[in-house]
């Protein structure tokens, strides 16, 4: 988690792909991720978690997710949202063009309506 908290530290926009080994349709998820990943790589930290290990189970039920695949959308250590479910690729180019445009406007992490700091530092 130490790892993960690192990662998302700072002012910077970050996905967190949520999947896990059984579900074949997270391997779907990764190609359509890995279709999009380089238009984006300069402006997103792209991420992956398992969510069969125990350790992350806090931060995953924090993070909403409820299905996989899910794709967790942070900003800094702020969750902002959580995509359930297997996109297509012209639909998480649209949200992703349109999450970075609404935190450029929006500011930043401290406008972000929740903060995960909290798993990380035990609290």
């Amino acid at each position: 988690m130490e790892t993960l908290e690192h990662e998302l530290s700072g002012n910077h926009l970050s996905i967190v792909h949520f999947w896990a080994t059984w579900n074949n349709v997270d391997k779907a998820m990764d190609a359509v991720l890995a279709a999009v990943r380089a238009e984006f790589d300069q402006e997103i930290t792209f991420l992956c978690m398992d969510t069969d290990r125990r350790e992350f189970w806090d931060f995953i039920r924090a993070c909403r997710v409820l299905n996989l695949p899910a794709l967790g959308f942070f900003c800094g250590c702020s969750h902002i949202d959580t995509l359930v479910g297997l996109q297509e690729r012209d639909v998480l180019t649209r949200k992703f063009r349109d999450w970075i445009g609404q935190q450029e406007k929006n500011g930043g992490p401290d406008d972000a309506p929740e903060s995960l700091s909290w798993i990380y530092r035990g609290g």
